[in-house]
């Protein structure tokens, strides 16, 4: 239950009860009530909810749970047809560099997952962004 003000850690001054109804703010089925989030937030967000409640304050993710949900999917099938591409691209060369670069710069850290998608972040930047890099 601590929020960072003025480079102190202060405790967040929500009762249990504030802090069950800005828990209810945020799980809204339909939207959430931003004014109502503000609001609470207002005497610190409990740290078990912060990162959900600074998603809607900042506007990176949609109050309305519909749309949110909507753009999500787009985005991920955007991806997906960017990822099919660039795995059927003819540039075979560029993804052998890219993985051999990755493999070169991350050999100390032997996280293989995170490897993989930091290749699959820069193949599909590289396909988006063709123009630039093959003139």
């Amino acid at each position: 239950f601590w929020f960072a003000s003025s480079a102190l850690l202060v405790p967040a001054m929500l009762t249990p009860r504030e802090e069950q109804e800005m828990a209810e703010v945020l799980e809204s089925e339909c939207a959430v009530e931003m004014d109502k989030l503000a609001t609470l937030c207002r005497l610190g967000i409990p740290e078990r909810l912060r990162a959900e409640a600074w998603k809607y304050l900042l506007g990176v993710t949609r109050p309305e749970k519909a749309q949110e949900l909507s753009l999500g999917k787009l985005m991920e099938q955007r991806y997906l047809r960017l990822e099919r591409a660039w795995q059927s691209d003819p540039q075979l060369e560029l993804t052998r560099r890219i993985k051999a670069e990755v493999r070169g710069h991350h050999a100390a850290a032997p996280h293989l997952r995170s490897r993989q998608r930091l290749e699959r972040l820069l193949r599909t930047y590289l396909h988006c962004h063709a123009a630039d890099y093959t003139s």
